[in-house]
Order: structure tokens, then sequence, then C-alpha cells
């Protein structure tokens, strides 16, 4: 089926990180910090610069070989293919003793990149994703000249709306009444996104990277916060166009609660569908669905989505399904329509039949795609 999802690979061994901040936001100063941490003594930082001329690694306060540097590009458009072929290569050093091992890695973006052909790279290319697990997406918010950068650069609100954690830097030269209204728009634009505050680059690093649990764990548990922090808050609801932002570059986001139980079937169409139809428009899809009486975690990024995950009990008495979107130029009812592929069920086994195709027809003609049954049944029959 064309344009369906990548579905990345289960097998992840190293984690990385990914450190994006439009331009003079704090990156590097807060890289700095992080990299004294005793968790980040086997790190390797990879760092994007837009120009022709590099500087900021040689600001970097790690050994020069762990440090690697592309530049005279945005990672997110002419340089992906480098990023590939340079994680690549460090993960043969490593094996072959040509450097020594490494376990974890972080990515420095330019200012100017956007963050969501990146995950995209290291999810969907699968040199990578047998190897690197995409732990976590943080983004550096200036403290001092972020609303502006909202107001007029969209790269700046897509790189808040696609974040795990946001860190305000420069919070010491703001007021408490500007850190509140600052906060405020921030979590209209990503209300499951951890909040964290820096001082001179000094940080909670811990809290930032879930250090004090294990891997698996800490990102389970981001995942459940930033779920659990978008749904239940302002009435389950979030639009940022209603929020009096409409300079967030129609960013918004929704969430939804769904009654009763899903069938695995209903749950493979509809992550199979969600690219072809909206994924252009879905930055981040974070959901706890309750897949026949037991909770599943979903995370999508845009025409990624992960490995679904069974979690051993439930993490709350919640036992609906809980759904958070935050997209682009996405409308609710959009969202909603593709919930009809979870009312289906697999066709009793047949020769090469794995979907009931009426039911595929009423899902397209729900999507708004009902020219294109016909063809589709010709391939479903």
């Amino acid at each position: 089926m064309k344009n369906a999802m990548h579905v990345a690979q289960p097998r992840r061994l190293i984690p990385l990180a990914v450190i994006s901040g439009y331009l003079g936001s704090g990156k590097t100063t807060l890289l700095n910090h992080v990299l004294k941490h005793a968790s980040f003594a086997n790190s390797v930082v990879v760092i994007n610069e837009f120009g022709e001329i590099g500087l900021d690694h040689l600001l970097i306060a790690t050994p020069a070989e762990n440090t690697v540097l592309l530049e005279g590009g945005c990672m997110c458009c002419e340089l992906r293919g480098d990023l590939v072929d340079t994680l690549a290569r460090l993960h043969e050093d490593a094996s072959s003793g040509k450097i020594k091992q490494f376990d974890r890695v972080v990515v420095e973006t330019t200012g100017l990149a956007d963050p969501v052909p990146i995950v995209q790279t290291v999810v969907a290319d699968s040199r990578l994703s047998s190897v690197f697990c995409l732990d976590r997406i943080i983004t550096i918010v200036d403290g001092q000249h972020g609303w502006t950068h909202l107001d007029k650069h969209p790269e700046s609100s897509k790189q808040i709306a696609i974040a795990d954690c946001l860190v305000l830097s420069k919070s010491d030269l703001m007021t408490p009444d500007a850190i509140a209204r600052f906060t405020s728009r921030l979590k209209e634009i990503n209300p499951g996104a951890g909040q964290f505050f820096s001082i001179h680059g000094q940080v909670d690093t811990d809290g930032l990277f879930g250090l004090k649990a294990g891997n698996q764990a800490a990102r389970l548990a981001a995942a459940l916060e930033w779920i659990n922090s978008a749904a239940y808050d302002n009435g389950h609801t979030h639009d940022t166009k209603k929020g009096g932002h409409e300079h967030s570059h129609h960013i918004n986001s929704f969430s939804f609660y769904l009654e009763g139980e899903i069938r695995w079937d209903g749950l493979m169409l509809w992550l199979s569908l969600l690219a072809a139809l909206k994924s252009a428009s879905i930055l981040r899809l974070k959901a706890i669905l309750n897949i026949q009486g037991r909770p599943v975690v979903i995370q999508v990024v845009q025409a990624i989505v992960h490995e679904p995950f069974t979690l051993d009990h439930w993490p709350d008495a919640e036992r609906r399904s809980r759904i958070v979107v935050i997209g682009q130029d996405l409308q609710r009812a959009d969202v909603e329509r593709t919930f009809s592929a979870f009312q289906f069920e697999a066709a009793p086994k047949q020769a090469a039949v794995c979907i009931d195709p009426t039911a595929y027809t009423r899902f397209l003609e729900a999507a708004g795609l009902g020219g294109a049954a016909s063809d589709s049944e010709q391939h479903l029959n």
C-alpha cells in the first residue's frame, strides 16, 4: 500500500536524543552542562551547523573524538544522508574497536532545522533503527526572544510541537508573570511536553533525560506523562487557535477519549492508513489504547509509527482509550473520521484476505476518500 507507515524495528540498543531550538536559544550552553553528567561520560555528540564554517563543535566540552560535525547545510534536508552515514559509521567503528564504545548519542540540530525529517531518518532507516533508539526530543526555548520567534518563525513552533521535553532558557532574565504567560503559551502548543528551566545552561539533567529510571522505564514514563498531561488538562481539548495565539502557525492539539475495546486488526488498519490520509498534518500522536482489554501505547511522528507496546498493567483507573494529537492545519473532525477504522474486524481466513472489503470501503467513505473505494476493493478481493 502506498504511503504506508514505516514501523520502527523492535531491536534497539543505543539511546539517541535530539536537541533542537531556534537560533541563539542556548542549545550549546545546555549541552555543555549535560555532558558533565556522569551518565554522558561515554556519549557521542553530533552537531549540525548551517554555515560553511562550523564553530559550535569547538565550544563543546567533550573529547574531540567524541564530537562529529555536520556542516554546510541543514540536517533536515540535504544532510540527512550524511546523518545516516555518520551514525552507521560510528557504530561500525565502535564495534571494530577503531573508537571506544559509546552508550548514548546526542544530536544537536541547527536552529533552522525542522526536527521531523531528522526523527524520520533515525527511525525509518533499517541500519539505524536496529542499533539506535530514539530516546527523546528536547527543544530549547529562548526565554528572552522565544515569544517573538513563535510569532515570526514557523520553525520555532514546529520544534516546540514535536518535543517530548521543553527547556525554557534564560529564565532568570524573566519576571514570574512573564514565565507564567510564556509557559502557558507553550502548553497550548504542546500540552503534553514536560517543562524544565535552565539558567546559564544549568538544568535538571536527571529529570530531563529520565536517568534515574532504566531506559525503557524512562521512555514509558515519559510517554504516559505526555499523554495524561495533555488528555486531562483543560477539559480534555486543546486548540491553539482558540487560545488567542493566532501566530503559532496553525499548530493545534486535540485530545480524545474513546469508549469500549478496540480489536488488534482495527488498530493495525488505523495505523497503516493514518499516514496516507493525514501524515503531513500530524506532527505528533501519542495514545494509550484499550486493545481487547489491555493497555497499548502508540507513538507516531508524522509518517513514522513506533512499534506498539503493551503495558503489564493499566497505569491508572481509566480504561477508556486516550489519544493526543498535535497537528498543523489539522481539524478535529479530520482525526475523528479515522477512528472508524477501530470498528473493523478481519474477515474470516481465506486465501490472501486479511481485511474485510466492505468495512474498508466504509472507512474510505468516512475519511472523505469514497472515490477511491472501488479501486481499493479490487486490491482487497
